[in-house]
């Protein structure tokens, strides 16, 4: 297995070949690594034998691009798993709508770093579960998560209509509108209208 790694600190790509060759010890691992983003673009341009990069979020660009939308750009599929120190969920999911295959945070077990790449090489990605829960619950993912329809009841619900109220505006049945009600409830971890409003407006959704 070959792993390259993209940082532009040299005391953590030390730190972290050291930890990659004792948990891959039982198999034959390459390791290179670049601190610059052109320098680790030129190899992935060259060398089909990578099988992930490993790379910082926070790296200088090359030509106003980040690696992972050079790799995009030019058609190279390597797998990127992003290892950061960065807590900024809005930041990491955008890096991961562009194609991350996950994250790792930089202050995370060695064992989660040695899982995630092993998940990434098995099935093309990795998120652990609480950082997936964070993500699914960002405004942004939940408001895109909303059909037009949900939507829309939620405006009503919003102006104090009750569920037959808005069935009449819509040309619906009530009980249609339970279960957009419902299904609302879920999407904002609510068990009432009251709190179903609340935490929608701390999303800025309403």
């Amino acid at each position: 297995m070959k792993i390259l790694i993209v940082d532009d600190h040299s005391l953590f790509i030390q730190g972290i070949s050291v930890l990659l060759t004792q948990s891959f010890s039982h198999i034959g691992l390459q390791i290179e690594a670049h601190e610059q983003v052109d320098a680790a673009f030129s190899t992935l341009s060259h060398d089909n034998n990578v099988d992930i990069v490993l790379s910082d979020i926070y790296m200088p660009t090359y030509k106003d691009k980040t690696l992972l939308e050079l790799l995009i750009d030019n058609a190279i599929m390597t797998p990127v798993l992003l290892v950061s120190a960065t807590d900024d969920k809005c930041l990491i999911k955008r890096f991961l709508d562009l194609g991350a295959a996950g994250f790792v945070h930089k202050s995370g077990k060695s064992g989660e770093l040695k899982l995630a790449i092993e998940e990434v090489i098995a099935t093309g990605s990795y998120l652990n579960p609480e950082l997936q829960r964070e993500l699914l619950a960002l405004p942004e993912t939940v408001h895109k998560s909303l059909s037009a329809r949900q939507k829309e009841v939620l405006s009503y619900m919003a102006d104090g209509l009750s569920n037959k109220e808005i069935g009449a505006r819509m040309g619906v049945t009530e009980s249609t509108i339970k279960t957009h009600v419902s299904a609302l409830f879920d999407v904002f971890r609510a068990s009432n209208r009251m709190e179903c409003m609340l935490n929608a407006k701390k999303m800025g959704i309403i």
